[in-house]
């Protein structure tokens, strides 16, 4: 089990490091470094089910509004950020954690997958958080079985026993 902080980590330098000044030593401007802290404390001892991280431009540098959508056994994540357009380094970050359990709203479609066939794509809505489509079709880090394991565990949240 890797941990929330960890695989955040990873996924922040993967999806970007492209924001990394390039001076030596390459450094993530101040923002996302309070961001990892914030995980770090809010999701200790946790691990994500599901992590995924959005832009409104194709081209990282140039997005001013960079999103993340998580989900762990107990939370779901939300987080907005907008970029000053004129300073990229300068950003406000909307930060909302609310419990899996506060779900009001579940809803998947299949989606053609880029391999050929179709795989599940979910949307969900809790208490202060929408959920865009997620995993994204494309996503092939979530296979079809994970896929299914993300909604059956969002329908147990939503129907408990």
């Amino acid at each position: 089990m890797v941990s929330a902080i960890d695989e955040f980590e990873g996924r922040v330098d993967y999806e970007w490091g492209a924001l990394k000044s390039t001076s030596w030593p390459q450094q993530f401007p101040a923002w996302v470094d309070r961001l990892k802290e914030k995980v770090d404390l809010w999701l200790h001892d946790e691990s994500f089910v599901y992590l995924g991280f959005g832009k409104n431009d194709y081209v990282l540098e140039d997005a001013t509004e960079l999103t993340i959508f998580g989900l762990t056994e107990r939370f779901a994540l939300s987080v907005t950020i907008r970029r000053d357009p004129v300073n990229p380094q300068r950003a406000d970050a909307q930060w909302k954690l609310v419990p899996r359990s506060s779900i009001t709203h579940l809803d998947a479609a299949h989606a053609p997958c880029p391999r050929g066939g179709r795989w599940l794509v979910v949307e969900a809505t809790f208490d202060g958080v929408v959920s865009g489509p997620f995993p994204d079709r494309e996503d092939l880090a979530y296979d079809a079985e994970s896929r299914r394991a993300i909604f059956d565990g969002l329908r147990g949240d939503l129907y408990p026993r």
